[in-house]
């Protein structure tokens, strides 16, 4: 933009070509000026849902949103739909004329009656003094602020217009953070000076805008554009008498450059805006239309856009399209850089001809554009059936070979061919004759296909390098081999996409054969095969093809129903890639149904359904600026999330939905927004949507991000917008409930087993208790028999004693006397005890056993054996446990027996926690200790006190399981007191034993 100007500066050197242009300028009117067709446009209104059709101003914001000042509020556009702000949204008045940004990205608007309001945090704000300042001094001055600025303090300035002008006596106000409104004097710097019209252009600087006024009685400033510090385009209006215009002031155009001002411009109609455009055209809005000066030149004249519509603005978005507010309504242009021709019929056909662009119309027959001119030239009125021309040696073949148009010497010549006669006969130009071989013999060959009436029928006819010819018909494709031209090949019978009407047909360098048809798309033949089929599914934007363009090898152009394609074709590796970008009137083109497609005179030509237009390069056509986007609202269950941060959501949040909103004015076909959610979908898998919002619902417990992005039609892809958040999992779902759950469903098990095993210890307890009352009731009444006893025992070792005594036996008299006393003295002491070791309780029995043997005269033996050598002094068992059984077999088994045996062994047994106790003798069998009188009863009842002390046993030592049994051999020569007792060790000190007492 500024190279364009440094250029035009450098045309003013000298003053006297300034004054030429000022005077040409000056006896120019609007009607004058070149009047181009007005491009491509869509004009927005209230059936649009604007407010007003009369609007003032337009702002694009940082996000590319479109602000609009209307009489009628604020209203502001997304590319979706209009959204007015008026006073209820806070807004100080609803008829405002511009709009303003800061520094701080707060947007101003100035209020008819002298008001202000801002734009901030999603809100509108009233700024403090209105009230007062529009009661007291606008309505009798009827002025408002015009601009606004703000310093790093807070306060701001704004400068008052006296009616719709900056004028000389223009005031500056100062408002402070109070409210307060106080008039300023601010210095103003003078900038230049204009000697012939005898004024100075002033600027006073703020933080973030600038003040510009003139000098000069009656001259008021219109509007100004800073191009650099010292470039400066401004418009001023004059409105004394003698420069009246039928009754309307004069708006005139300077340029500041280096503190002089030079005079571009004069017209009576009122200049409303200066916008220079990314591409350095200088966009002047009028109230009667539109003054382009291509590339910054001012030299030249100005193309006249929308002649007679009154414009207020005209500015750029950040996709390069135009916006322009006028009294009439919204307009949008996508581009300048596409020019419609003056001729704006329906264009079918456009094909290239030396010098000439021939041109097929719908109902204005052919017409030709000679290099340089404008408006097209009539050349035949008649109206043709053919598809697109055949150009072959410098002719175009129409009416299916018919008639010929062909360039000699730079001239268009028109013949006809009589099929009945020889073609030599009528022209001697060879370029004629060639061209008319070619089709006379082709079409002589048609004749023969069966499935065709006549050659009238073909749409499109082309010649390979191979000069096979190529023919598409309404029905099918044929194909005429050079080696066998009396043969015509039908290719539709064996590819099924080419039953139908073939459009068009385009050879390659390479020899490739492009064919498109009217609803399959284009089938590419390599060598005769079928190698590529291009289709809606493969990118194309139709399957409707009218014709193409093949302007190299590597790029296609598809003109279709639905716009115009460009297909790249990108060969690497034997791998075939197409990259398809589709223009329509989004782009700016005059109609989205394009016939046809040419380049010709460094332009590319397209024939629409509405002219025809023409552009020098895609490249000024396609946005290079990406859509901007913004998650708009994260709420769910009724809550909203501020979308800045990362959110916790709780389990019952698990149905999320997103809004988000993408600005841009060139969006795809479909699939506007891509979005994915990681944690929910694989990593790479992104969906496509044209709706703003996405939800989902049922969510699992996790970590998810939420990204979109949005792409322009040109596969540009805004920056990636995401949004993190994590859902709690439900308490049931956590580790820590189920580890609770384990350790409680663990304690109450515990508890149940130790309740379970305290209530069994608790009733071993009792029975034990019990037991061993019952075994003391059993010892006490054992002990009662043996009192009954012990006096015949007493009786009889007295009586021995004695016997010894008369024998003079004194010695064994005290022998026997110092053992039976020591016996008595044994039973006493451990009958006191609960465990006593096992050595003890065998030297009772051997005490014992040595009284009894005395007492019956030696009628037995007896012995102790060890098989096992156990250490009896480490082992306990119940005290006289064993001295029952051995009474037993003294008393009974041994009652009729001389040489008693009785043998006491001890060994271990085989669970290594018990011992076997055998009390073996020779004498009577074991049933015969069960005799039913009162000496069988006390044995049952020794015997009986014997297994419940087993049973007491088996309750305190349950490890092992204690037993007694009584057995004898078949022929009762033997019988065995078999005792089974655990092993208990010496060293657990008796515990159990006093604890039990």
């Amino acid at each position: 933009m500024q190279e364009a100007y440094v250029s035009f500066l450098r045309r003013y050197s000298t003053i006297g070509v300034v004054c030429f242009i000022q005077a040409c300028f000056i006896l120019m009117s609007c009607s004058s000026l070149s009047h181009a067709q007005d491009p491509y446009h869509i004009i927005y209104d209230v059936n649009d849902g604007l407010p007003s059709d009369e609007l003032y101003d337009l702002y694009v914001a940082a996000d590319n949103l479109i602000w609009i000042a209307t009489d009628r509020g604020i209203s502001t556009y997304d590319g979706y739909e209009f959204k007015t702000y008026s006073q209820k949204d806070g807004l100080a008045y609803p008829t405002n004329f511009k709009v303003i940004s800061d520094q701080f990205n707060r947007i101003w608007f100035n209020g008819y009656d002298g008001s202000l309001s801002v734009f901030n945090s999603d809100s509108f704000h009233k700024v403090v003094f209105n009230d007062a300042y529009s009661t007291s001094l606008i309505p009798k001055d009827r002025n408002y602020f015009n601009n606004v600025g703000v310093d790093s303090a807070g306060s701001i300035f704004t400068h008052r217009l006296r009616g719709s002008y900056i004028g000389s006596n223009s005031t500056i106000y100062s408002v402070k953070k109070d409210g307060k409104l106080e008039q300023i004097v601010h210095r103003f710097d003078t900038l230049g000076k204009s000697d012939t019209h005898k004024f100075t252009l002033e600027r006073a600087q703020f933080v973030n805008t600038d003040f510009y006024r003139i000098m000069e009685r009656k001259t008021y400033l219109d509007v100004v554009y800073e191009i650099e510090e010292d470039k400066i385009l401004f418009a001023v209006r004059k409105s004394i008498n003698r420069n009246r215009r039928n009754g309307r002031p004069v708006a005139e155009l300077f340029l500041l450059h280096e503190g002089k001002i030079h005079k571009l411009f004069e017209s009576i109609n009122e200049i409303t805006s200066i916008y220079v455009d990314h591409y350095s055209n200088v966009l002047i809005s009028t109230f009667s239309g539109i003054l382009m000066y291509p590339n910054g030149d001012i030299t030249q004249k100005p193309q006249v856009l929308f002649q007679n519509t009154a414009f207020t603005s005209v500015t750029q978005d950040y996709e390069g399209n135009y916006w322009a507010s006028t009294k009439s309504g919204l307009i949008f242009i996508p581009t300048l850089n596409i020019d419609p021709a003056p001729f704006n019929t329906t264009i079918i056909k456009v094909n290239p001809l030396g010098q000439h662009l021939i041109l097929k119309t719908a109902h204005h027959g052919v017409r030709c554009l000679k290099n340089g001119s404008i408006m097209p030239k009539l050349l035949t009125a008649k109206s043709f059936n053919t598809g697109k021309y055949f150009d072959y040696n410098n002719a175009i073949i129409l009416n299916s070979g018919n008639q010929f148009i062909a360039e000699k010497n730079k001239d268009l010549k028109v013949t006809s061919i009589d099929e009945s006669k020889d073609i030599r006969r009528h022209s001697d130009e060879s370029d004629f004759y060639n061209a008319a071989e070619v089709v006379r013999n082709t079409f002589r060959n048609l004749r023969k296909i069966p499935s065709m009436d006549s050659y009238k029928w073909t749409q499109t006819v082309n010649v390979d390098h191979n000069n096979n010819v190529w023919i598409g018909t309404l029905k099918a494709l044929y194909v005429i081999e050079s080696k066998n031209q009396n043969h015509v090949r039908k290719l539709s019978d064996s590819v099924a996409l080419l039953n139908t009407r073939i459009s068009d047909i385009e050879i390659s360098g390479a020899n490739d054969v492009w064919v498109s048809t009217l609803g399959n798309g284009i089938v590419q033949f390599c060598n005769g095969k079928i190698s590529t089929v291009l289709n809606q599914e493969t990118g194309l934007s139709s399957d409707l093809i009218n014709q193409m363009y093949l302007e190299t090898d590597s790029v296609l152009w598809v003109c279709g129903n639905r716009g115009l394609d460009k297909v790249i074709i990108r060969k690497h590796s034997g791998d075939v890639k197409f990259i398809v970008t589709n223009f329509n009137n989004v782009d700016g083109l005059p109609s989205n149904y394009v016939y046809d497609f040419a380049y010709w005179d460094k332009h590319y030509w397209i024939a629409t359904s509405k002219g025809l237009a023409k552009f020098k390069s895609t490249d000024s056509l396609i946005v290079k600026n990406k859509p901007t986007l913004e998650i708009t609202a994260v709420f769910s269950d009724g809550e909203y999330f501020d979308t800045d941060s990362t959110h916790v959501l709780q389990p019952n949040q698990n149905d999320v939905t997103f809004r988000f909103k993408g600005i841009s004015y060139r969006k795809p076909t479909r699939g506007f927004y891509t979005y994915t959610l990681d944690g929910y979908e694989k990593p790479t898998q992104w969906k496509s949507t044209d709706h703003r919002y996405i939800e989902y619902t049922n969510l699992a417990p996790g970590d998810y991000v939420f990204r979109v992005k949005a792409g322009n039609k040109y596969d540009q892809w805004s920056e990636e917008r995401t949004f993190g958040f994590t859902i709690r999992p439900h308490f049931t779902d956590t580790w820590w409930f189920w580890l609770l759950c384990f350790i409680g469903v663990t304690g109450v098990l515990r508890y149940i087993y130790l309740r379970r095993i305290r209530y069994e210890n608790r009733l071993a307890e009792i029975r034990r208790s019990a037991a061993e009352a019952h075994l003391k009731n059993e010892i006490a009444e054992l002990t009662r028999f043996r009192n009954q006893f012990n006096p015949h025992f007493i009786f009889n070792a007295l009586n021995s004693i004695q016997q010894h005594i008369l024998d003079d036996d004194a010695i064994g008299a005290a022998n026997f006397l110092s053992k039976f006393s020591k016996l008595i003295r044994q039973s006493l002491n451990l009958s006191t005890e609960v465990y006593i070791t096992i050595a003890k309780e065998f030297d009772f029995l051997e005490n014992y056993l040595i009284l009894e043997r005395q007492k019956f005269t030696e009628k037995f033996q007896f012995d102790f054996k060890n098989v096992h050598d156990v250490i009896l002094d480490d082992y306990l068992i119940p005290p006289l446990l064993l001295q029952p059984a051995v009474e037993n077999v003294i008393k009974h088994a041994f009652e009729n027996t001389e040489n008693g045996i009785l043998s006491i062994e001890i060994r271990n047994h085989s669970m290594h926690e018990a011992f076997i106790i055998q009390i073996v003798d020779n004498g009577r069998r074991v049933k015969s200790y069960d005799k039913a009188d009162n000496l069988g009863k006390r044995r049952s009842l020794g015997l009986k006190i014997i297994r419940d002390r087993i049973a007491l046993l088996n309750i305190s030592h349950p490890r092992v399981s204690s037993s007694f049994e009584l057995e004898s051999d078949l022929e009762g020569a033997v019988t065995v007191a078999k005792f089974v007792i655990p092993k208990i060790h010496a060293y657990e000190n008796f515990t159990s034993s006093n604890n039990r007492r």
